[in-house]
């Protein structure tokens, strides 16, 4: 396959699903280049799952910013507002699931979602900065970028990284982190401290509307592995990247059919010629 000349983007929020599955991860990023290759991927609808949490760090952000300008925060406000977001991504599709059957359910998870995590996580935290995007020129012909949920003050007077996490379960996201750290100290925005001393993912789960909501989940990470685990998972990326370009087979990238999200609703590669191992494979 021969270069185009552009620059090769790799964002930091696709590196834990890189280290669960390398070929579903590298079919969403590189979809162009894999099709232009010959193969050809699946479409992908959303998920209703990924849109409650979308809605819910909407109403986060929105909080945050109007606790940085002190002004008055509308939650009711902020969620339907959400909700109309989430309404317009939709209307083409959506995979709807047990847990959230419904818009109106959809609704309820978000209010209530949101309202846990600022209870337990927003009126404790001093924001310095939301919704942060940066992206810095790693190696030649390669791009690393992210969108950092929030800057906290540290209890040092450092940066606090936190990430806002919502679904069924709780994972590891060291890569992630990691690389928003690294961002970080290759560009720090102005008026940002210069440091980043602590990092935590702060888990909202997703529960059915007849459960109550459960409370926020925070995991603290250490910022010295966090960093490490994001430096090896993009020099894996950019390996398996530039062999498959070479080469053309998909093998270049490795496949986890034990994944939990091997099947069609997660990955676009499912029981397509990119990764035929899943041609045999019963969905879960």
């Amino acid at each position: 396959m021969e270069s185009t000349g552009t620059m090769n983007r790799i964002r930091a929020s696709m590196l834990p699903a890189y280290n669960d599955c390398p070929r579903r991860a590298a079919a969403r990023q590189f979809r162009r280049e894999i099709e232009k290759a010959g193969y050809k991927l699946n479409d992908e609808l959303p998920s209703i799952g990924a849109a409650v949490g979308t809605a819910t760090h909407a109403v986060a952000e929105e909080y945050f910013r109007a606790k940085m300008e002190a002004r008055e925060f509308s939650q009711d406000t902020a969620v339907e507002s959400a909700i109309s977001e989430l309404q317009e991504k939709t209307k083409s599709g959506c995979i709807w699931d047990d847990t959230t059957p419904s818009i109106d359910t959809a609704r309820v998870q978000i209010k209530r979602m949101a309202n846990a995590y600022i209870e337990s996580v927003g009126k404790n935290t001093i924001p310095l900065a939301v919704e942060i995007r940066i992206e810095a020129e790693i190696s030649e012909g390669w791009i690393l970028s992210g969108q950092i949920d929030l800057a906290a003050e540290a209890k040092d007077g450092g940066i606090h990284l936190r990430d806002i996490k919502t679904g069924a379960i709780s994972r590891s996201h060291h890569s992630q982190l990691g690389a928003y750290s690294l961002l970080l100290r290759s560009d720090t925005p102005e008026g940002l401290p210069s440091n980043v001393s602590a990092a935590s993912i702060d888990f909202v789960k997703r529960t059915p509307k007849r459960n109550p909501q459960e409370g926020v989940v925070t995991t603290d990470y250490d910022i010295s592995l966090c960093e490490k685990t994001a430096y090896y998972t993009i020099q894996r990326i950019k390996t398996d990247f530039e062999k498959f370009k070479e080469t053309n087979n998909p093998f270049g990238f490795a496949e986890n059919s034990m994944s939990m999200l091997c099947n069609k609703t997660y990955c676009i590669a499912f029981g397509t010629e990119f990764c035929p191992i899943t041609k045999g494979i019963t969905e879960k």
